[in-house]
């Protein structure tokens, strides 16, 4: 193996192990997207999800409001939003109903469980410090290649994270719906797909709902 795979090795390994130091990099998000308590019936939905999941402890897990910053630094209005932590947007849960309160929890869960943000942010530094290596690689050689791969590797950079994104929120999506089947609650997924039925349109950062709602079948 040689030096720079070494390298980028050590230092995907060190920014998964530092991302699942939950205790201490779950204070520094919440110190960005709020560190204030959920309001404690929509909590003990979590912490019963967070159970359901086998998750230990669930009520050590950090659960908050999401502060307007959230939205913010996402770029487009949140809901919810799950890293080392998870945080709901406290008004967009209240005027939701139950069955939709509980989808929108499994999922965010879900992300959790599976650790999604600690694999997106790993991915998304390895890429940038190898297309570093590479362009400093291309630079000694042509400075016109150098430029056209450096284009190249931004363009690519926002298409490789709109499908990791994507593809997490189907998992999340997926996980969450054969969980919810799993502790009889079938009237929560189908509620859901329900409501999906009746949307159109594709986001950025999501499946289109027809698309969601063909996955989430039984």
């Amino acid at each position: 193996m040689s030096y720079k795979n070494i390298v980028l090795l050590s230092m995907s390994l060190f920014i998964s192990e530092t991302l699942h130091s939950y205790s201490m990099v779950s204070q520094a998000y919440a110190y960005i997207l709020g560190n204030q308590d959920l309001k404690q019936e929509y909590r003990v939905v979590v912490d019963q999800a967070l159970a359901d999941f086998g998750v230990n402890y669930p009520e050590q897990v950090l659960v908050k409001q999401m502060s307007p910053v959230g939205s913010c630094i996402a770029g487009l209005p949140l809901s919810s939003f799950t890293a080392c932590g998870i945080w709901f947007n406290q008004e967009h849960l209240d005027s939701c109903t139950p069955d939709q309160i509980k989808f929108q929890v499994y999922h965010e869960v879900a992300h959790y469980v599976k650790n999604h943000h600690p694999q997106l942010v790993t991915s998304v530094v390895g890429w940038f410090i190898a297309n570093v290596v590479g362009l400093k690689a291309a630079s000694k050689d042509n400075t016109l290649f150098a430029i056209g791969y450096g284009v190249c590797a931004v363009l690519l950079s926002g298409k490789l994270l709109v499908y990791l994104v994507k593809n997490q929120e189907k998992e999340a999506d997926v996980v969450a719906a054969c969980k919810l089947r799993s502790v009889g609650q079938d009237k929560v997924v189908q509620a859901h797909v329900h409501a999906l039925q009746e949307q159109s349109g594709q986001g950025v950062w999501w499946c289109s709902a027809d698309e969601q709602v063909e996955y989430l079948k039984d």
